[in-house]
């Protein structure tokens, strides 16, 4: 029994040497605001910014990583048990930012997304779902209240189809020649650089989650929200020209990308 609990003793002993509980709190330097969705080292902070987790004692740096900031490389001291860090990240300007965010869409795989346009008396909705081989499009164009649909569905190598909302179609003829004609497929990350090419002046943060991008000639304005996990959700351009208004808006799904059927 002594000898047990020599064993466990030294057990802990070693546990309490290698281990600890760190507790990180990222703050945006400027705004003075927690920033959710930071990568520390491969942890995320919520939406306090705070990230806690089991961390070696022996680890002497924290890696920040998050759309809109400079990543950021901190060495750390060695505090057993229990340590907590304060860390004020700072904003990224708009040429940093439009290659984070490169970076990111190139790598993203599977994805649904809708793209908008609309002025007045019309609108033009895409949808684009990916899921490996399996696809799904969507375009609904609304003339002044005449609307009409077309979707496409390509499911384990089958092709569906289906006009204004009626019955899905299969196509088993020809199949090749009909998506070579019909299917427009564009990826996600060329459609957010096409935003990103719009402006080119500097970008202002609302917070921590929500940026505004403007152009040289003042045209052009976008804005971009991203989700409490650090990743682009919804991009919103509106162009003013001729006292014509233009808005367009790219919303982003990265949890529902199984193609069906019952898509809508």
């Amino acid at each position: 029994m002594k000898k047990y609990l020599i064993n466990s003793l030294g057990i802990l002993i070693l546990i309490v040497l290698l281990f600890n509980i760190t507790e990180v709190k990222v703050f945006d330097e400027a705004l003075k605001t927690p920033i959710s969705g930071v990568k520390v080292n491969n942890f995320l902070t919520n939406e306090q910014g705070i990230a806690k987790f089991l961390d070696l004692n022996f680890n002497q740096f924290l890696i920040f990583e998050r759309i809109g900031y400079q990543a950021t490389k901190l060495k750390i001291g060695i505090k057993p048990i229990y340590r907590v860090i304060q860390v004020n990240l700072t904003e990224g300007d708009l040429s940093y930012i439009k290659e984070q965010i490169n970076i990111w869409a190139s790598k993203v795989s599977k994805y649904k997304y809708e793209l908008t346009n609309s002025e007045t008396g019309y609108s033009y909705t895409f949808v684009q779902v990916i899921n490996g081989e399996d696809k799904y499009t969507k375009t609904i164009t609304n003339q002044n209240g005449q609307i009409t649909e077309r979707e496409i569905f390509v499911i384990s190598g089958r092709v569906y189809t289906r006009e204004n909302g009626r019955q899905i179609q299969e196509i088993t003829e020809n199949k090749e020649d009909f998506l070579a004609d019909n299917l427009v497929i564009i990826p996600l990350v060329d459609v957010i650089n096409e935003f990103l090419a719009s402006v080119n002046e500097k970008v202002k943060y609302e917070t921590p989650t929500k940026f505004i991008f403007s152009s040289s000639d003042s045209k052009n304005t976008l804005t971009l929200n991203l989700s409490n996990n650090g990743i682009p959700s919804e991009f919103t351009l509106e162009n003013i020209n001729r006292n014509k208004r233009e808005t367009v808006n790219l919303k982003i799904d990265l949890d529902n990308v199984e193609v069906n059927l019952d898509e809508n």
